[in-house]
């Protein structure tokens, strides 16, 4: 079976599931009554309420609740469906509480069977929406309930963070990243945040832009950023977090970048480094890193940006020594791993990780940069955390021959 038929078969059976009329259902078990032939005419948990007293509407909107949430659940742990397919499983589901084909088409509102859904896709809008649950055993205002609810848990899915972020993408990586919403290979399992967009169009990412991250392999740092020349206009600072040094050239990352966009100065670019596991920071893990550009005004103003509560930014104007330490690293690594498989023991990894670092230290200073940067985060925490993290490619490249 096709990925295209595993997604109709999934539709399909999201909307027969969905269309179970749990409340026909408990008000002949409840009472032998046709739950439609009594109040509003519906058939959701709130004329079962109504009709049948609190017991029964409860019994019903934890049906139509769990209707929404094992059909995304399957969904997305059994059936492990890209992003897309889940919400619109969900999205199907509750069309079939409201339009259910076994009983005429005249369901329910569906504020339940979405509720349920939501806690798979988005728990905390989810948690959020619960709010109108609240308020409408309070007040016995369902309607109001529902949509001071939908309305919270909307506002959870837009405001997800203070800055809209653009990933620029090509090809059919655009358009699994555009509707997938999530990046298996790099940072699996971790969603994008929704004030994120993905965009095969370099123009439209950078049209208003004023801040350009460049986070790509280090052999092809040049072409991109020749490739991003023109759609420049707007962006007055760029920050590099790509770790490396040109093989042709011998070059930082800052050097090459500088070198195509002469326009730019030494000034306004700048790089981020230190001990930063990409899966750790997409899952919001507490993490920090160094900042480094020549100008300390830039540096102050791009760390505002970058900064958040779990993310924590130090400033440097050494980038020199900041690039030179989250390069040089890999090659203490590599020889790290040798140790781990050869079984020569930890005494001797923390013996030859220590004179790594002093190597690096003597080998940066030498190249201009200032020995004190090797001690912190760009330096000894970038080599520590790749040293002691089997994860890393570095690690698996010598300890796995």
């Amino acid at each position: 079976m096709n990925d295209l038929s595993v997604a109709i078969t999934t539709l399909i059976s999201a909307y027969f599931f969905g269309a179970i009329p749990s409340g026909v259902i408990i008000g002949r078990l409840w009472r032998g009554v046709d739950i439609r032939s009594y109040g509003s005419g519906g058939s959701g948990a709130t004329n079962v309420n109504r009709t049948l007293g609190p017991r029964a509407g409860a019994v019903v909107l934890a049906s139509d609740i769990t209707k929404g949430l094992l059909v995304t659940g399957i969904v997305r742990y059994l059936l492990e469906a890209d992003a897309w397919l889940i919400a619109c499983a969900g999205t199907v589901a509750v069309l079939g509480h409201m339009f259910p084909v076994y009983i005429q088409f005249k369901g329910g509102k569906g504020v339940a069977a979405g509720l349920g859904a939501l806690a798979i896709i988005s728990p905390i809008s989810a948690v959020i929406a619960l709010s109108g649950v609240i308020i409408a055993l309070l007040s016995k205002y369902v309607s109001l309930g529902s949509i001071i609810g939908t309305s919270l848990s909307l506002g959870a899915l837009i405001i997800f963070s203070a800055f809209e972020l653009t990933i620029v993408g090509w090809d059919h990586d655009h358009w699994y990243l555009l509707f997938a919403r999530i990046n298996e290979r790099s940072v699996p399992g971790v969603q994008f945040p929704y004030s994120m967009s993905v965009s095969a169009s370099i123009d439209e990412c950078f049209s208003e832009s004023q801040l350009a991250i460049v986070a790509v392999p280090s052999v092809s740092v040049r072409q991109n950023v020749k490739d991003l020349s023109d759609a420049l206009s707007s962006v007055t600072s760029i920050v590099c977090a790509t770790k490396g040094i040109e093989i042709a050239s011998g070059k930082r990352m800052s050097e090459v970048i500088l070198e195509e966009l002469p326009e730019f100065g030494k000034d306004n670019i700048g790089v981020l480094s230190g001990p930063n596991l990409a899966p750790e920071i997409a899952s919001g893990k507490i993490s920090s890193a160094t900042l480094a550009f020549p100008n300390s005004n830039v540096s102050e103003s791009v760390q505002s940006i970058l900064s958040s509560d779990v993310f924590r930014i130090y400033r440097s104007q050494d980038v020199k020594g900041v690039e030179l330490g989250g390069a040089l690293k890999n090659i203490v690594a590599i020889g790290a791993g040798f140790i781990d498989g050869a079984g020569l023991g930890a005494n001797i990894k923390a013996a030859y990780v220590t004179r790594g670092l002093h190597e690096m230290t003597r080998l940066g200073v030498a190249m201009g940069a200032n020995g004190d940067t090797f001690a912190g985060l760009s330096g000894m925490g970038d080599l520590v955390v790749l040293v002691f993290c089997f994860k890393k490619v570095n690690f698996h490249l010598s300890a796995l021959n």
